[in-house]
């Protein structure tokens, strides 16, 4: 008897280790996972087999996801490097990005334009009303587009077609703009001269 005693004790000290691991691994998946696992908790080795493939499983999903956000990103930088001209402001008019068409076309550089308020393309020959109702459209829709007379680095006023689409929070507020622009004094000359 008391051999049978001293057996139980020494299964029990070493099943201690492994139910501490099985508590462990358990609470750790449900942090992760924001759900708990549902093995067996009387039997220590198949609740912990189980809450291992649970955790494989987590782990190739979460790694699906972030494969398909790193393609996502390489086909959001590839179309920002495209041939229109764009900017990625907050919804407070600073410049976060410019991409290469965008420079070419304003004259200014990357480094300038950075932290800059939009303000500084503007030509300041549209009245309040334009601004207000740009304004209250981007408010409302989250998008607005028309002409404007904007200005370049080197103070020449030109003409260009703008669409400006808002970047939704999953909170419902807005956060960033994207501003595609072209210009079109080449078509507006045009114009002019029929």
């Amino acid at each position: 008897s008391l051999a049978i005693l001293v057996t139980l004790g020494i299964v029990y000290l070493t099943l201690k280790p492994l139910r501490m691991l099985r508590a462990r691994a358990e609470h750790l998946f449900g942090e992760l996972a924001g759900t708990h696992s549902q093995h067996d908790k009387h039997d220590d080795i198949e609740s912990l087999v189980g809450i291992l493939n649970d955790f494989t499983d987590l782990l190739m999903h979460r790694n699906q996801e972030l494969s398909t956000q790193r393609a996502d990103l390489r086909i959001s930088a590839k179309a920002f490097d495209s041939q229109q001209p764009m900017l990625i402001t907050l919804t407070t008019g600073e410049i976060l990005k410019a991409n290469k068409a965008f420079t070419q076309m304003s004259g200014y550089s990357l480094g300038e334009l950075t932290g800059q308020v939009a303000h500084i393309l503007d030509s300041e020959r549209h009245p309040e009303i334009f601004n207000r109702r740009l304004r209250e459209s981007l408010e409302n829709t989250g998008q607005w587009q028309g002409e404007m007379i904007d200005k370049r680095k080197s103070g020449e006023e030109y003409p260009q077609k703008i669409t400006i689409s808002s970047v939704q929070e999953e909170t419902g507020d807005f956060s960033h703009l994207i501003i595609f622009f072209s210009d079109i004094s080449e078509h507006k000359n045009t114009a002019r001269k029929i």
